[in-house]
């Protein structure tokens, strides 16, 4: 859904609208399939180079429950063992990422992570 208005997507993808809302908010619905020739690909850019064919074909479409198989690993081997030294640790990412951080941390079900909601430049 990148580069879509979250209002219009729908329309522009032709879409049923709570078809996007649920690609949006549900944790297992990814969206569909960014194209070799969406303006915002990345397959071509020199700094993903080094991914994997699969890595490349699995960024293009990313639900919630990817994004936390693809985020908790490193949060779980390098953060944590981090935090639990007494460090400290700021996280800055994109919201899903910081959604699927919470919904990890905090347990929230499936069915209830549809309902947070993460706002924009605001420190949590």
């Amino acid at each position: 859904m990148q580069g879509y208005n979250k209002d219009t997507a729908f329309e522009e993808l032709n879409l049923d609208q709570e078809m996007v809302m649920e690609m949006r908010r549900s944790y297992g619905t990814p969206p569909p399939k960014m194209e070799d020739d969406h303006p915002y690909w990345h397959g071509n850019d020199r700094r993903y180079s080094k991914l994997t064919t699969e890595q490349l074909d699995r960024s293009r479409a990313e639900s919630l429950k990817d994004a936390a198989e693809r985020i908790m690993p490193f949060f779980n081997s390098v953060i944590v063992p981090s935090l639990r030294e007494g460090n400290r640790c700021l996280v800055v990412s994109h919201a899903n990422t910081i959604r699927t951080l919470i919904k990890q941390i905090d347990g929230i079900s499936d069915e209830d992570i549809k309902q947070l909601s993460i706002p924009t430049g605001i420190p949590m």
